[in-house]
Parts: C-alpha cells; structure tokens; sequence
C-alpha cells in the first residue's frame, strides 16, 4: 500500500479566487497514492479539509482520505509541534503495516518540514521525502549521512510527558492560571462559544485519550455510547476520520 503523508496548508485544496490546485492536488495528479493521510493543527482547516476530500472521492476514487490531529498549542515552537506529530505518526504506523510512505514536505509550516525530516531521519518512520514547486515539479529530498546525521530517538512516554509539559507551561504563560482556578475556568476578555469551543473540546480530549475508542470516551464524560456517538454528529465530528472504533 502506497500512503502519502502532508499537512494540509493555507494553500490546499486550492490557491486564489482561479481555484489554481495546491500542493497536495499538484503532487496527487502526478503521483498515485492508495492512501492520503491529511494532518492538522487547528480546526479553521475543517472547510479545506472537507472540500479536499470531496474533490480527491470524485476525482481520484481508487484512493481512501483520512483525516489526523496533529495539534500543538503554536505551530512554530519546535518543542511542540514534534512531539504532536510524533503521536500521531506512530498511531498511523500501528494502522498501516508493512506499508511505503510518502511524504510531503510543501505543505505546512517550516517547523513542520523540519519536524517531518527529524522524524524520518531519527527512523520513527522510513518514508521519502518530496517537495513541490512550479518551476521543478515534485523532486526527492535527500541527505547524506555526513549531511545529516542520524538522530537518536526518545521513548514514546518520554515524548508524551515532554509534550505534555511543555504545553502546561505555554498555557501558564497565556493565562492566570492560579486566579482560573481560583476563580472557575479562565474566560478571555473576548469571551468564549461553548457550543463551538468548549463542548467539542472535551469529546476531542476524550477521543485522543482512548486512542478511538468511543465506549471508553464515552464513559470518561458519563455519557452512554449512543448518546455519545448521536452527540458527536451533532457536532459534525466525523468518526471515521479520528479512527474512532
């Protein structure tokens, strides 16, 4: 099985008001993929994400689309972002055996690419790297080893509580926390939408912690499954593509 990997960027699916494709469509029309994993960092890429997914089902059928979070509290801190995709892409690998991926590197921010060839490089995953331009077309990163040398990896626990940690001390920046809790959860001054922030919130929170599983998300909230699944189309949070079980 061929798997290609991206972010999706302010770019994809499309670019300006000609609809001109974006990367990801650039390098799908040239390349064949059995599977296209669409990775994102915040929920304002919903639309592309729909819209891109639509197009490849009516445009490249042979090819399943998936959608993964790879959230991070800032999308350049390197501290953040890494241990983010790192999850993710270790959860992809446990879906995927034995499968050849590919990975694109034009898409996302420049943390990102970098993030994507420590990842490679420190063999988490064994994918191609490739890139995409008008003038060049799609071209292989490569490196040496004298180039780039290999990168030990850190346990997976280890990474989760770096991540972890380091998120914790980006939120005790951004708000008072010891008046947050004194007080009741931190409201910003602009205020805040329950139904569209907080609520999804939690059943994302609750669907990362149980890797899927919806039973089990369903208890850490105190809801019955069915009540929890209804409640999740309600929110038009798609199951299927948080390989929920």
């Amino acid at each position: 099985m061929k798997i290609l990997l991206t972010f999706i960027g302010n770019h994809d699916p499309f670019v300006g008001k000609e609809k001109e494709k974006g990367p990801i469509l650039s390098i799908l029309e040239k390349r064949k993929f059995d599977k296209l994993y669409l990775l994102f960092n915040n929920d304002k890429y919903w639309n592309a994400l729909f819209e891109m997914e639509k197009y490849c089902n009516r445009n490249f059928p042979q090819m399943k689309v998936e959608f993964r979070e790879a959230k991070s509290l800032n999308p350049i801190d390197y501290n953040l972002v890494y241990p983010a995709m790192y999850q993710t892409v270790k959860r992809i690998l446990k879906e995927n055996q034995n499968a050849h991926y590919t990975i694109s590197l034009t898409s996302g921010t420049p943390t990102m690419h970098a993030c994507w060839m420590f990842l490679v490089q420190g063999k988490v995953i064994n994918a191609k790297l490739i890139q995409i331009s008008k003038e060049t077309g799609i071209s292989e990163v490569t490196f040496r080893l004298d180039d780039f040398p290999a990168i030990q990896q850190a346990d997976e626990i280890k990474v989760e509580l770096t991540k972890l940690s380091r998120e914790n001390e980006q939120l005790k920046k951004s708000i008072n926390l010891e008046n947050s809790l004194k007080n009741g959860f931190y409201i910003p001054d602009e205020g805040i939408n329950i139904d569209k922030e907080i609520i999804p919130a939690y059943y994302k929170g609750a669907l990362n912690k149980t890797n899927g599983n919806a039973a089990k998300a369903a208890k850490l909230l105190g809801l019955k499954p069915h009540t929890f699944r209804k409640r999740l189309k309600a929110l038009n949070l798609n199951l299927k593509k948080f390989g929920v079980k």
